[in-house]
């Protein structure tokens, strides 16, 4: 598989009763032939359905048209899914989403309905542009991209609508920063069952490589099949692959049902620890151990790219060794409350004090920024509370700064690092 390509999404009828919508259940209005609108262009095509241009002759506006492809169209319970997609679509109102304008019937190819034309391209087209250059700005705008999908999300899973096929192809950019999650083709109720063939078997819905393990087993789902679709998403995005590859769609299928997948920190070195982690949480084979919902993945993605993710807590006893002279571990640690002794052994073997730090106070940066071994010993004088800060992330931070300005801190670190007066650790 080449770089950032994705496999079609497998679809089979929705399962949205009228019973479990907002209010009560109307009655539906037949279809009309809307002689205004003009076709166009075909702008996509997938396995199930094609998307045109069109003209509204009426109002005097470009609209975007989809119509169910006509061998599809033939196979039991494909027009109602078509159909489903459409309302559902249209009872979601949100920036985020595409606005369904009006549902109709042609005699020549059958039921269609219009959306807002969207002049841009899809996160994927953008990603195979920009795949050389994933890192600072660019990655940032991505992962603003994708907070922006996680509202959409929101808004569903409050109707109690699970997505279920969450991939860069279906998010739709706008050519002023719009960003839009599209295809709700596949699309459940929470707690539905799975869809199933004429003949009882379960279908399993969605793109083959992105599927949640509850899903690749057909089993009902809640959002966190969502939550496990960004986080499969993000994986996709830092991979440049989807995490089940390889094979046949069964055979993936297969690997999804149990959450095979070599981990991100195997197949995409280089790329910044704290998303990785993200997706790792959100792609946990339990459901219990991923996000809870879509608005704290959500929260995680935004102190990314604002630069406030929160790093861990640590306590040291009276005595403990932060750090120790000599050694070359290059995490970097923020006093947050208690003291801490800076010493260091000269050449002749002397022990001398260098000095005291509390709390706010940063210790190990220059070890950490220059690679090179520790220069003094640190030690808890007190219970103490510190954040530690691995090498790691702190790389993936600076990486997100200028280069120029990243030059001129590695640099200064590595003067301060050694003048060994300075007592740094």
């Amino acid at each position: 598989m080449t770089p950032y390509d994705e496999p079609d999404t497998i679809t089979a009828p929705l399962r949205l009763d009228d019973e479990e919508g907002d209010g009560p259940a109307r009655p539906l209005a037949p279809l009309g032939e809307l002689p205004h609108l003009e076709l166009g262009e075909v702008l996509a095509e997938g396995g199930a359905g094609r998307v045109l241009s069109a003209w509204d002759g009426a109002l005097g506006r470009p609209l975007a048209l989809k119509q169910v492809l006509p061998a599809r169209a033939e196979r039991p319970g494909a027009v109602e899914q078509f159909l489903a997609e459409a309302r559902l679509t249209a009872s979601l109102e949100h920036p985020n989403i595409v606005p369904v304008h009006e549902l109709g019937e042609r005699a020549d190819s059958g039921p269609f309905f219009t959306m807002k034309l969207i002049e841009g391209r899809t996160l994927l087209d953008h990603l195979k542009s920009v795949s050389r250059r994933l890192r600072g700005d660019v990655l940032d705008e991505i992962v603003g991209m994708l907070v922006d999908v996680c509202d959409a999300l929101a808004l569903a899973h409050s109707k109690g609508i699970v997505h279920c096929d969450l991939k860069s192809r279906n998010v739709m950019l706008g050519e002023f920063g719009e960003v839009y999650l599209t295809d709700w083709g596949s699309a459940r109720r929470v707690g539905s069952p799975a869809p199933t063939n004429e003949r009882g078997q379960v279908l399993i819905v969605g793109t083959p490589g992105m599927l949640a393990p509850e899903q690749a087993r057909g089993e009902p789902l809640d959002p966190r099949a969502d939550v496990f679709g960004m986080g499969a998403l993000i994986y996709f995005i830092l991979a440049r692959r989807p995490p089940f590859e390889g094979g046949s769609p069964k055979a993936r299928a297969l690997a999804a049902q149990h959450g095979h997948f070599e981990p991100l920190s195997e197949v995409a070195l280089g790329t910044p620890l704290a998303l990785r982690e993200i997706s790792a949480r959100a792609m946990a084979l339990d459901p219990d151990d991923r996000y809870p919902d879509i608005q704290a993945l959500q929260a995680d993605l935004d102190r990314y790219r604002r630069g406030r993710l929160e790093v861990p807590e640590e306590a040291w006893e009276p005595g403990e060794v932060l750090i120790r002279q000599g050694d070359e571990d290059n995490d970097v640690y923020v006093v947050v409350t208690g003291r801490f002794s800076v010493t260091r052994v000269d050449g002749d073997g002397l022990t001398e004090l260098i000095r005291e730090v509390g709390p706010g106070e940063v210790l190990g940066e220059a070890s950490a920024l220059s690679g090179a071994p520790r220069t003094a010993t640190v030690v808890a004088l007190e219970r103490s509370v510190v954040r530690r800060v691995s090498q790691e992330r702190l790389q993936d931070e600076l990486g997100r700064l200028p280069s120029w300005l990243r030059q001129v801190v590695e640099t200064l670190a590595l003067r301060f690092h050694d003048r060994e007066s300075t007592g740094g650790a």
